[in-house]
């Protein structure tokens, strides 16, 4: 089984370290007994931060989070400040840098995790931090539950590499890191021809996929 962890060495695994954090407690149950839900009506990115909550379960615990014991809720906060019907202040995130990729995490409860944001892109960078932390304690038998309470912000916009090897690969890697930027180094334009529009053939399908994960996978036009 995995040791309790200390929480201090929790928080120090992950990467980037949030702005604001700390786990008052944890709670240890089965992995099965565990859901991951969204709010009605998700975004694609929203649904893309649940997908890869869920394969963290699949992989490492062999099961589909569905059960009834503790809750993850994730999604975007409505104007009317509720989340799934539960509010959520999400109010100090508008007056920080980079607002859309801001993201709370709370507990509500003993028994439930809420990630919170203005934008699925926040949300997908909540999901990112929470995976980070459970990567440490899940096993087929366990896993602890963080009383985590988060606030976090990038400082820069844009962050990533300009070349880097395979995009399938490195995107994902990347995203789960909050890095969210990358040179489309496939894009193909046909002839210049004097006077005459042109054209460029890009990776739509790999571009949409690194949308979803809040990644800006640049089309390199000369």
């Amino acid at each position: 089984m995995t040791p309790v962890p200390n929480t201090d060495n929790w928080i120090h695994h992950l990467l980037p370290l949030p702005r604001e954090i700390s786990i008052a407690t944890w709670v240890s149950c089965a992995p099965a007994a565990v859901s991951v839900r969204t709010r009605p009506d998700p975004g694609e990115s929203e649904l893309q931060a649940a997908a890869e909550l869920r394969r963290l379960f699949a992989d490492r615990a062999g099961v589909e989070p569905n059960g009834n014991d503790f809750e993850i809720l994730l999604g975007v906060v409505g104007a009317d400040g509720l989340l799934d019907g539960t509010a959520v202040d999400v109010q100090p995130l508008g007056d920080v840098p980079n607002s859309e990729q801001a993201y709370l995490i709370q507990p509500d409860g003993n028994a439930k995790l809420m990630l919170a944001a203005l934008d699925g892109r926040g949300v997908y960078y909540a999901a990112q931090t929470l995976i980070q932390l459970l990567e440490m304690t899940i096993s087929k038998e366990s896993v602890f539950l963080p009383s985590a309470t988060v606030k976090d912000w990038p400082d820069i916009e844009e962050r990533g590499l300009w070349n880097f090897p395979d995009a399938v690969e490195w995107i994902p890697w990347m995203a789960s890191l909050k890095l969210n930027y990358g040179k489309m180094s496939d894009t193909k334009l046909t002839t210049i021809e004097r006077d005459k529009p042109n054209s460029a053939e890009i990776e739509v399908d790999l571009m949409r996929s690194a949308a979803r994960r809040a990644f800006n996978y640049v089309p390199y036009i000369m």
